[in-house]
């Protein structure tokens, strides 16, 4: 699951995974990601973490008690200084958007 509230961003990362043979849905919102995620279980979660309304940390504690099992978590920013935070809030990776 790709959680970005740019759909440019969020769409063109699932093209790629699906390039690669991955299934992958984007949402664009935190509440458009937990109602995707009643129908789609993934097994990576790649969370933009400045997002309106609900952050992607919030967003992240949510979707691991919703889902049954845990995903991999995978933080997505242009804020290099988050990275401690991401590792602190148990997220798995954290990458940085161009």
């Amino acid at each position: 699951m790709v959680v970005d509230d740019s759909p440019d961003a969020a769409d063109s990362l699932c093209q790629l995974l699906w390039i690669v043979d991955y299934e992958a849905r984007a949402a664009y919102s935190g509440p458009a990601a937990v109602a995707l995620a009643d129908t789609f279980a993934p097994d990576v979660v790649v969370l933009d973490i400045e997002m309106p309304g609900e952050d992607g940390y919030a967003l992240a504690d949510r979707l691991c008690a919703q889902l049954a099992g845990r995903p991999v978590l995978v933080a997505l920013t242009g804020r290099p200084h988050l990275e401690h935070r991401s590792r602190s809030r148990a997220f798995d990776h954290h990458f940085l958007k161009p």
